[in-house]
């Protein structure tokens, strides 16, 4: 008879079947613990990219919004884009010997106007000889043959004068031109009746010269071409001097129309020179002493008619010295040069038809004493002779 097994009870036996519910009722917690940790983690990161989406957005869409709706900021935008277009000249004129120096010579020049203060350099390119001293490719200077032999190169010339930290700008001889007028070019006064004869300001035997007819459009194109070109080769400013009528030995000078008036059709002239620059400003460079001290039949500038907004008058001590009598009386003042020449400037700068730019031409020996006068009137901006 085999021997009875003896069976062991233990914990275990007895408490399997009733631990089963706890485990199940475990596991579904757990799921739902699951669930809920993902579900949380999902919004929890919807929330963040969409916050963080926004604060990428923001700055975008609220300069659009903002911007335009904003007077303040517009006002602030415009103030300084002015301030960057009226930046104050502090110019210098470069006379056409030192226009043709190269190399380290030319940068030493420079780099010794940049030393002395100057910002602007004022390039003469036509002279009052009617010489064009650099290489020109406007076609009137070509067809007339002033473009001298040993021209410069304006545009390497222009390159230079940036790569010194100066601003380029030129300076041009308007309608004194005794070697482009003639009256077989039509852009000049003829003699008398007699067409075929040119008409010059003083007798051949003292040096009489021809100028040009603003009336002839020849005499218009010469300039604006030249004024185009100067823009073409990176010239930024443009100051054109003797933009006016002879005022000696007009008697016999015929070829003169009456409509528009003189300084109507000056104005004319300074209008289609700065068309012809187009951005670049075109400044008309007037002698103040000389036309204030005129009378209307001789030849008298009448700046308010011609209507241009951007002058330069030249400042003269020593040519206001000469008139002074005239000029005391004219402007009210005592014989005084200074008062005069403060009177002048002051003139320009409160009438409402000349307050426009105003960019005053002073000789080196003069800037000293005017220096002053020229901080007493807010006036910024000068060229130097």
């Amino acid at each position: 008879m085999a021997k009875p097994r003896k069976v062991v009870r233990t914990k275990r036996i007895y408490k399997t079947h009733s631990k089963l519910p706890g485990r199940v009722m475990r596991g579904v917690l757990f799921a739902l613990l699951i669930v809920l940790l993902v579900g949380f983690g999902y919004a929890v990161s919807k929330a963040i990219g969409g916050w963080l989406s926004n604060t990428e957005q923001t700055p975008e869409s609220s300069q659009q919004t903002s911007l335009p709706s904003d007077p303040a900021v517009e006002s602030s935008v415009e103030s300084s884009e002015e301030q960057n277009e009226t930046q104050s000249v502090k110019g210098v004129v470069m006379t056409p010997d030192n226009a043709k120096l190269t190399g380290e010579a030319l940068e030493n020049y420079l780099t010794g106007l940049k030393e002395e203060g100057y910002n602007t350099v004022f390039v003469t390119l036509k002279d009052e000889n009617g010489d064009v001293w650099y290489q020109s490719d406007a076609e009137e200077a070509i067809r007339l043959n002033t473009v001298r032999s040993d021209a410069f190169d304006a545009q390497a010339l222009c390159e230079a004068i940036k790569k010194a930290g100066l601003t380029p700008a030129a300076h041009i001889t308007g309608l004194r031109d005794p070697k482009a007028a003639h009256v077989r070019n039509q852009n000049s006064f003829a003699y008398s009746n007699q067409l075929n004869t040119n008409w010059l300001d003083s007798s051949a035997e003292l040096g009489g010269k021809a100028w040009l007819n603003p009336y002839m459009e020849n005499a218009r194109l010469y300039l604006s071409q030249l004024a185009a070109d100067a823009a073409d080769k990176g010239f930024e400013q443009i100051v054109v001097s003797d933009v006016n009528f002879p005022t000696r030995n007009t008697t016999h000078m015929n070829t003169i129309l009456t409509e528009p008036s003189r300084t109507a059709i000056l104005g004319q002239t300074l209008d289609e020179m700065q068309e012809a620059a187009g951005d670049v400003p075109v400044y008309n460079w007037v002698d103040m002493a000389e036309q204030s001290s005129l009378s209307e039949n001789a030849g008298l500038v009448d700046l308010r008619e011609i209507g241009y907004g951007k002058n330069a008058p030249e400042i003269s001590l020593s040519a206001i010295a000469e008139k002074r009598s005239v000029l005391a009386q004219k402007y009210s003042v005592e014989a005084d040069d200074l008062t005069i020449a403060e009177a002048m400037l002051s003139q320009m700068k409160e009438d409402t038809v000349l307050s426009g730019e105003l960019m005053p031409v002073i000789a080196q020996e003069d800037l000293q004493t005017l220096l002053p006068v020229l901080e007493r009137l807010e006036i910024d901006s000068y060229i130097v002779l």
